[in-house]
């Protein structure tokens, strides 16, 4: 009686350890299924929305708001930069883009577990009416060493990955999301 009741325990647990495992793998790592859409370093799900992947939603579970009407938002996130290289937090990039036709939008870094890297300033994104542009076109610097201005803060030695939020984007925007022209993603050093 024993026996059988420490192996039904034994299988519970296991059960329970392997869904735990799943579940934490699938929410917090790139998706490895057939739903991504890729765009030199930025990926979204399906074809330009976020609910035609039951995974997205549930990272988005997770990781941030899930808006009510998919038409209002989209999510390009980035794993690694313009040249294939896994994005670091302890290395410097320059993100530089041109203004997005969406209502808003906004670039955050987040560290490897989805959070936003702590910093002095409480710098956690740069949107639309934060980042300076030079006319039409941006550049941000993401990494641990401070810059003069458009500067996202990053810490640590672990991996990081960039999201675009556009909220309201123009049906152009959604439409030819393959045709437009996304920010590239340069390793512009290592801190010391």
């Amino acid at each position: 009686m024993i026996k059988q009741i420490t192996l039904w325990l034994l299988v519970i647990a296991l059960g329970i350890g392997c869904g735990l495992c799943a579940a934490l793998m699938l929410t917090r790592t790139q998706y490895f299924g057939n739903l991504r859409v890729n765009h030199g370093p930025w990926s979204v799900a399906g074809e330009n929305t976020i609910t035609d992947d039951p995974l997205m939603v549930a990272r988005l579970a997770v990781f941030g708001p899930f808006p009510v009407k998919q038409s209002e938002v989209m999510y390009l996130t980035a794993l690694q930069d313009s040249e294939g290289r896994p994005l670091r937090a302890d290395k410097n990039y320059s993100v530089c883009g041109k203004k997005f036709d969406a209502r808003f939008w906004s670039l955050t870094a987040y560290d490897q577990n989805g959070m936003f890297f702590p910093n002095q300033d409480q710098r956690f994104s740069y949107n639309f009416k934060t980042v300076k542009f030079d006319g039409d076109q941006f550049c941000l610097q993401t990494g641990p060493l401070r810059q003069p201005e458009n500067w996202l803060p990053t810490q640590g030695n672990g991996g990081m990955r960039l999201t675009i939020r556009f909220y309201q984007p123009s049906q152009f925007l959604r439409d030819s999301l393959s045709a437009q022209v996304l920010p590239t993603i340069k390793m512009i050093g290592v801190a010391q």
